[in-house]
């Protein structure tokens, strides 16, 4: 009795200790700024200046007045930030670049900036992104937690902003800016979600399909050149070329060798094998 209870103490102490090591679910992260504040919608956009991380092209918010502007504040080691990238993503597919622009910015200064490099790059962002190390947007948009998403309407005016990412509202709010996209969405941004494999294991990936395609094409050429064979040998000696060829077509139908070609039986006279077409002819066990 006191055994099951040393077992029944430890077991309730363990799943306690789980209980609060278990991240639970969340919208957003903190990224521990004493920047609490978001702006308002109809509150003027801020003008920022940047760099495009993959293309070093730099930019600015204004440069895209006329366009409707999401942008998207994250850091690459806030988890609710990676799983609104495949939404994002799926607007970037669905809508004209002539009519929506997004731009992902990275708020977290002290990260390293090889890791935005990968994380960019793993996560397929092809949109504009960039590294706010100087915090110019952390300052001027807030960065109490992430993700927090803005919407700003073709007047350089925040139209929706909301801290997380909540699909079916920024569709909303896009439609209600007039535009539209140019390919049917799916459902909650599943498109989006595309699978991304790495570039090792990519080259790999094609490496086997290119072995595959050679092994299928090495067994259909030597099946091709033995049927070749044997067409040749068919009418060489007079037979139809449907017709199955069988040792007793022979003169000697009794005694017969093994081709060490293919290890079949033909007749101890055959000049060639009637099934691969070999010579026998050169071959000094015959």
């Amino acid at each position: 009795m006191a055994i099951k209870r040393k077992y029944g103490i430890s077991l309730i102490v363990f799943l306690q200790l789980l209980v609060l090591i278990t991240p639970m679910p969340f919208s957003a992260k903190p990224i521990g700024s004493d920047v609490l504040f978001q702006l308002p919608n109809d509150t003027p956009a801020p003008d920022f200046t940047l760099t495009d991380f993959v293309t070093n092209v730099s930019f600015s918010l204004s440069d895209f007045q006329g366009k409707v502007v999401i942008l998207d504040l994250f850091a690459t080691w806030c988890p609710p930030c990676v799983d609104a990238i495949p939404k994002i993503r799926e607007i970037s597919l669905s809508y004209s670049v002539n009519d929506l622009v997004i731009i992902s910015i990275d708020i977290d200064s002290g990260e390293d900036e090889q890791l935005v490099e990968d994380f960019i790059e793993e996560h397929q962002m092809d949109w504009w992104v960039a590294f706010d190390n100087s915090s110019i947007v952390s300052n001027n948009y807030g960065s109490g937690y992430i993700p927090t998403l803005y919407v700003i309407d073709q007047n350089q005016i925040v139209t929706y902003s909301e801290i997380g990412f909540d699909f079916e509202e920024v569709l909303n709010t896009l439609d209600q800016l007039g535009i539209e996209p140019t390919l049917p969405i799916s459902p909650n941004g599943s498109l989006g979600d595309l699978p991304f494999f790495g570039i090792v294991p990519t080259i790999f990936i094609v490496g086997i399909g290119f072995m595959v395609v050679f092994i299928i094409g090495a067994v259909i050429y030597g099946r091709y050149q033995q049927r070749k064979q044997r067409e040749a040998y068919q009418v060489r000696y007079g037979f139809n070329q449907h017709q199955k060829i069988q040792t007793s077509t022979l003169d000697e139908r009794a005694a017969s060798r093994i081709c060490p070609n293919c290890n079949r039986s033909s007749a101890l006279k055959a000049k060639f094998c009637l099934y691969c077409g070999s010579d026998l002819r050169e071959d000094s066990s015959w």
